[in-house]
């Protein structure tokens, strides 16, 4: 048997090998060669590239040892041959023929890919753990990569079993043959043929591998030179540092090779630092500035002073500098690597202990962080530590701009339908593109636990946290599009929501120490203590998740249930469908997973006609706002990355305002006695009465301009516009359950200076209804103007209230068998603009709650406006 784990450095007590096996192609492979080129011969006889994958398995039969032997391990070997058929080089070997100038890659009918089996008894948990532990228990889990003087294997690989908690994929690669990019396309093609192995081997196209090597040039030589020359260490006086990293040549050659180009196609570059720079005081500031210069450079060609890195090496050396380097990268998409079982729970680079080198790899929680691993003398890390710490960022990982000091991640996962769920896709319509990269909707729902055994912690995560993955997988067999994701496929004119089988919907288990009463009170209170309770949405330029969620606990107080959506996929009304549907479920967990008529989505994207090619217009639109707007960001009418809409957190709070029953006759029967006095707004007859949703804008609209311009003296021109349902409105109507977006925006026909007039609240009010009531006649009416209207008001200054939310949702009615919410806040009204959100009041007595974020000072001011007006009889 081929020697495993067999350093001088590995300990591996805890290590029982059950199987060693070579895994080969299906047997129809044919012989095949590829040689080496300038960028694979730096890395000849390097050492090799190490990583670890762990998976968890908490369903209790999953994790039992007899299904991993007789199941898991099977799938991964079955799956892992068909993949080899794609990558044959890797079931090959490195071999040098005498009549070659270079070393091959030469894979031969009947060789294969070394696979141990082994199982460990150390503790999962801890190994996983961030917090530093020896780093022999780690490399424990990688398999040895067999070579000779003639001969040395490409990959080799070891599956790991940890009895009742989860397993870990090892994998050794020789650097010569993949870099990292190479090595995480194989690893994701071999996941993806995992998950269907029962069907046919084929690839998606950006994981078919691209071998030809007449692609790369050798500029110089370079490869001869990168043979002979050797690298010796010498003492060092530990004050003197440089930094090398590798980069990725593919796109950045003359003319640039394709991105599924498989081998080495990196290039190492120092940054141009002075040895001392890094002990600095502001040595992240001389740093960062000489790694974007380097980067710059690469304009130039990435060849550029490759020449003198050699000479380069030993100057350093010689004045006893410590070399850092870097692996991975932040871009790999690591965490998506799910083989069957669920995406990864941690993923390790473990070569990193041969040199003073620091992994990349992504955040797990998808939220645009990244994680660094490292491996250092043990009081080293122990300043190490310290000194990252010493800057005031969050202890754990959460969406951008949040205050999360009181937020402490105990677990995030992937929550995806059952198993037998199979691919879906359904295209955006006109109502949908408006929205494409909007920022998300973000609620959440607070439910008060004033049972002494709900309220415990331990009851919270061994009961209710299950039911609530239990019951949302349950409903997303029902909503299947919402766990996956935003695509624009090359040959669709519009973008798709595309659910494959294992994607999932992100849901991070949180706890907050914050108190829940305060959190929960109407009162104005920092605008960051909400936000910490709504996920992040993932975004990139070429996909985008559809939903995200978040479960805090409030030891013996309560939790919350936070939700982002994106609005090209959802509005209100189908967000708040998907939960009434997840609660309904939730409270009947051991019951039929069928849901109520009401709450049945309907996704049939034919009966939505796009008047005028409209959804072609907001792209051409979008292209244009998005490069004045935000000028760093990508512009492409095709990318469907969410815009990076800033929350207003400096001076601003967030509060919650009820306007009751009787409020709202009180202002009914103002804006009725006035209304054919005030000349001003819509002159239509008098209607005999104004529905709730008039009243509350008018009402609220008015309030926040006079604040606004109380306070900010030159601020006094105002719009308004709001969203309106058209699923009745549409010729002909669509069913009330149709799942997407299905609303409209429409300015009301107010002057900017209507809303601070001693009788604004009677004009707008007429506005809006008169608004309403030419809905009669279409709703896209004036639609083509949109844009241009927006561009004329901000030109002259004027304040655009938008809206958010409904009071005819029924939120307060959402029970996942725990009661009924306590409070319900709309989050996504602090992002993106001046707008308020809406909801029934909780008491179910006709009210109508009215939630915002202002600046302070403007806050203080509506306070006293709102309560006042209303006072006045």
């Amino acid at each position: 048997m081929a020697p495993h784990n067999n350093n001088n450095n590995n300990n591996n007590n805890n290590i029982k090998i059950h199987e060693h096996s070579y895994v080969a192609p299906p047997s129809s492979a044919t012989e095949t060669s590829i040689p080496l080129t300038v960028f694979d011969m730096s890395w000849l006889r390097y050492h090799p590239l190490e990583c670890v994958f762990f998976y968890s398995l908490n369903d209790s039969h999953s994790s039992d040892p007899s299904f991993f032997f007789d199941k898991v391990v099977p799938r991964l070997k079955t799956s892992l041959s068909l993949t080899l058929q794609h990558f044959l080089p890797l079931a090959g070997n490195i071999v040098w023929p005498s009549d070659s100038e270079k070393p091959i890659i030469k894979y031969t009918p009947g060789e294969g890919v070394s696979m141990v089996i082994a199982e460990s008894d150390a503790d999962f948990n801890h190994i996983m753990d961030n917090s530093p532990h020896e780093v022999v228990k780690s490399r424990s889990l990688v398999p040895h990569l067999e070579s000779s003087d003639s001969l040395a294997s490409v990959i080799s690989l070891q599956i790991t079993l940890f009895p009742n908690s989860g397993f870990s994929i090892g994998i050794s690669t020789h650097h010569a043959v993949l870099d990292g990019k190479s090595t995480t396309m194989f690893i994701k093609a071999w996941a993806s043929l995992c998950q269907s192995c029962e069907e046919s081997p084929s690839l998606v196209p950006e994981l078919v591998p691209f071998y030809n090597r007449e692609v790369i040039k050798d500029p110089s030589e370079l490869s001869i030179t990168s043979t002979n020359k050797a690298i010796q260490g010498v003492e060092k006086d530990k004050d003197k540092f440089a930094f090398s990293f590798g980069v990725d040549c593919r796109a950045r050659l003359e003319p640039p090779i394709p991105e599924n180009y498989f081998g080495n196609c990196v290039w190492g570059h120092f940054i141009d630092t002075q040895p001392k720079d890094y002990t600095k005081e502001d040595g992240v500031i001389i740093v960062a500035k000489c790694i974007h210069n380097k980067i710059k450079s690469f304009d130039k060609g990435v060849f550029r002073g490759t020449g003198g890195v050699f000479s380069r090496v030993k100057a350093l050396q010689s004045e006893g500098a410590e070399l850092m380097g870097l692996t991975g990268s932040n871009r790999f998409g690591d965490y998506r690597t799910d083989f069957g079982w669920g995406r990864p729970a941690k993923v390790e680079i473990i070569s990193v202990d041969r040199g003073l080198i620091f992994g990349l790899v992504e955040s797990k929680d998808g939220k645009g962080g990244v994680e660094v691993g490292l491996v250092l003398n043990k009081n080293v890390m122990e300043h190490f530590t310290k000194h990252f710490l010493l800057t005031p960022l969050p202890l754990f990982p959460m969406a951008p701009h949040k205050n999360n000091n009181n937020i402490k991640i105990h677990k995030h996962i992937y929550v995806g339908p059952p198993s037998s769920a199979t691919e879906t896709s359904i295209p955006l319509t006109v109502f949908d593109m408006l929205w494409l990269r909007f920022h998300p909707l973000e609620c959440v729902f607070f439910y008060s636990l004033n049972d002494s055994h709900s309220s415990d912690p331990s009851f919270f995560i061994n009961k209710m946290v299950p039911r609530l993955k239990t019951s949302l997988s349950l409903t997303l067999q029902h909503f299947l599009p919402l766990a996956g994701n935003i695509v624009w496929p090359s040959d669709s004119e519009k973008p798709i929501v595309k659910y494959t089988p294992g994607d999932g919907v992100s849901m991070v288990i949180a706890e907050s120490d914050a108190d829940f009463n305060h959190i929960m009170d109407n009162s104005p209170q920092e605008v960051v203590k909400s936000r910490s309770l709504v996920p992040h949405l993932e975004s990139s330029d070429s996909l985008a998740s559809v939903i995200s969620l978040q479960i805090t606990l409030f030891p013996n107080s309560g939790f919350s249930i936070g939700i982002s959506t994106h609005h090209a996929v959802l509005d209100g009304k189908s967000s708040t469908m998907f939960i009434k549907a997840w609660a309904s479920l939730c409270q009947n967990c051991e019951g039929s997973p069928s849901l109520v008529p009401e709450l049945v989505p309907f996704f049939n994207r034919e009966v939505i006609k796009d008047p005028s090619e409209l959804s072609i217009m907001f792209t051409k639109n979008w292209r244009e706002s998005v490069s004045k707007i935000f000028p760093e960001e990508n512009s492409d009418g095709r990318c469907v990355k969410i815009l990076p809409f800033q929350p207003k957190l400096e001076d601003t709070v967030r509060a919650t305002f009820e306007l009751t029953q009787g409020d709202l006759e009180k202002i009914k029967a103002m804006v009725l006695s006035k209304w054919d006095t005030v000349e001003e707004g819509a002159q239509l007859s008098k209607p005999h009465t104004l529905s709730s949703f008039v009243l509350t804008c008018a009402y609220v609209s008015v309030c926040i301009a006079k604040a606004i311009q109380g306070v900010e003296k030159d601020k006094d021109k105002f719009a308004f516009a709001f969203p309106v349902d058209c699923r009745a409105r549409l010729e002909p109507p669509i069913p009330e359950n149709y799942f997407g977006n299905c609303v409209w925006g429409h300015f009301i026909d107010t002057h900017p200076r209507d809303y601070t007039k001693e009788d604004g609240v009677v004009i707008v009010a007429k506005c809006i209804h008169n608004k309403i009531k030419s809905f009669n006649k279409g709703v896209f009416g004036g639609t083509g103007g949109g844009f241009s209207r927006v561009k004329a008001l901000q030109s002259e200054g004027a304040e655009i209230m938008g809206l958010a939310g409904s009071n005819q949702f029924g939120v307060y009615r959402t029970d996942f068998g725990w009661g009924r919410p306590a409070k319900v806040e709309i989050i996504s009204t602090d992002t993106g603009g001046l707008s308020f959100g809406l909801a029934e009041s909780k008491d179910g007595k006709c009210g109508v709650e009215v939630g915002l974020v202002l600046n302070k000072n403007v806050m203080e001011l509506f306070n006293t406006l709102f309560h006042g007006g209303l006072r006045v009889d």
